[in-house]
């Protein structure tokens, strides 16, 4: 391990409210740590100091005296470089509620708030360029009224909702899609259909269609969502739904610890 690599924190509290616990004291909870061979190549105990150290990682417990019942109150404190702590982290969670802790909670995290800073600025890279690109796409494409053929009740009414969230050019442009969240934008792709978006839409298109072949041929194709009929081929079968879904889950764990981190 580098000594000019990061140190970064992970601490937790631990709770036990079993009469018959086995674990009374911070050196209790240590060894028990000690005997836990997946966490450590070279560790040593110090029962003065209620630490664990090996090499540059540290693991430290305090008990914490409370009030209230239970008094089994534990803090855990892990030290470390980045790639030792993001795996030891779930390591140390995992063990904790094998051994029949009630409670745990995570007071701080920073592998999380390190990746959140990174991730954060590229989501907001891609999801601006969807944006982009899909206000270039519907406009040409669709046209001017592709909004309002477009997005569901639930979507129209969720950035009407936000309108006064952005007021600086609110007043001269159409913002509505950069209003609507990571996840509407992937489904304006993958799940919507333009001019197909309630169920009377639907039902009034199938009870005015021709009974011709080529006129149910046609009402089947528009039907399709917007992928299927206009971005297939744009996105050449990449799996865009699973992967926009996927970033996602990434999208709300960074929107997250940027919120907790300001």
């Amino acid at each position: 391990m580098s000594e000019s690599a990061t140190q970064l924190n992970f601490e937790l509290l631990a709770l036990d409210t079993s009469e018959n616990f086995i674990i009374k004291s911070e050196v209790d909870l240590l060894y028990l740590f000690r005997s836990y061979s997946d966490l450590w190549k070279n560790a040593s105990l110090d029962e003065q100091n209620l630490t664990i150290t090996d090499g540059d990682a540290t693991l430290e417990v305090q008990k914490i005296k409370a009030d209230v019942e239970p008094n089994k109150t534990f803090l855990i404190k892990l030290t470390g470089d980045s790639n030792w702590l993001e795996a030891k982290r779930i390591n140390i969670l995992s063990f904790l509620a094998a051994q029949n802790f009630d409670c745990l909670y995570i007071l701080l995290d920073e592998i999380s708030q390190e990746i959140a800073t990174q991730l954060y600025p590229l989501i907001y890279q891609l999801e601006n360029a969807l944006r982009t690109y899909l206000t270039k796409f519907m406009i040409t494409k669709v046209g001017v009224s592709w909004w309002k053929i477009t997005a569901t009740s639930e979507l129209s009414k969720k950035v009407n909702d936000r309108k006064n969230n952005e007021k600086e050019f609110s007043q001269f442009i159409d913002n509505k899609l950069y209003l609507a969240d990571f996840g509407d934008l992937g489904q304006l792709i993958y799940k919507h259909s333009s001019g197909f978006i309630t169920k009377e839409d639907i039902l009034k298109k199938i009870a005015e269609v021709e009974e011709t072949p080529k006129a149910i041929r046609k009402l089947k194709s528009d039907l399709q969502s917007n992928y299927q009929k206009f971005f297939r081929e744009h996105f050449k079968n990449n799996g865009f739904q699973d992967k926009w879904q996927e970033m996602e889950k990434l999208q709300q764990f960074a929107t997250q610890c940027s919120t907790i981190l300001n």
